[in-house]
């Protein structure tokens, strides 16, 4: 389940939010105090209403956002966005127009959270990719310095298999391990 945090001062503007958060049965906190990068490690998003006063808040908002630390929703009036101008266009800042929070709110979050969804997925995907790019790469290096000390291809395939069966590794470890008592 999605969790967020909204940061707001203004006590209807957080009503208003919390309703919305409510309705769609999100799991949310609602804080007035101030938030530190550590505070969002809990959190899938994050939502910072114009009255929400942080020292350097602005800056705040494009690291979390340049970063792609976390997807941030920031509710303004039209007349306050000029310090978020450059944000306008990235996939991770969603301005919301404060006369328009009760009825864009809940679309914009669903579409937020699918996005970041769809992130985590690819990014997933993309450690797995890697993780698997780099235990070949490992395996053709072990293989490569087992053959050069007379094996055969296959028979140096079969002593990676062995090696990581018997010592109950991954096939990296076992290459690392083989590797380690047979120094090039």
């Amino acid at each position: 389940m999605e969790r967020i945090l909204a940061c707001s001062e203004d006590g209807l503007s957080s009503l208003r939010i919390g309703r919305v958060l409510s309705e769609g049965h999100y799991t949310y906190d609602i804080v007035k105090n101030p938030i530190s990068q550590e505070n969002l490690a809990h959190y899938d998003l994050v939502i910072f209403h114009a009255s929400y006063r942080l020292s350097g808040l602005i800056p705040f908002i494009e690291r979390l956002v340049l970063n792609k630390t976390i997807p941030v929703i920031y509710i303004s009036s039209t007349i306050g966005i000029g310090a978020v101008r450059l944000l306008l266009d990235h996939p991770y800042f969603v301005l919301v127009e404060e006369n328009r929070l009760d009825s864009e709110l809940a679309p914009t979050l669903r579409m937020v959270l699918k996005f970041s969804q769809e992130l985590r997925k690819m990014n997933q995907s993309l450690r797995q990719t890697k993780t698997k790019v780099e235990s070949e790469k490992m395996m053709q290096k072990c293989k490569k310095a087992l053959m050069e000390r007379g094996m055969s291809e296959e028979e140096a395939h079969r002593l990676i298999l062995k090696t990581a069966m018997d010592h109950h590794l991954t096939k990296q470890d076992a290459c690392s391990k083989i590797m380690g008592e047979f120094p090039q």
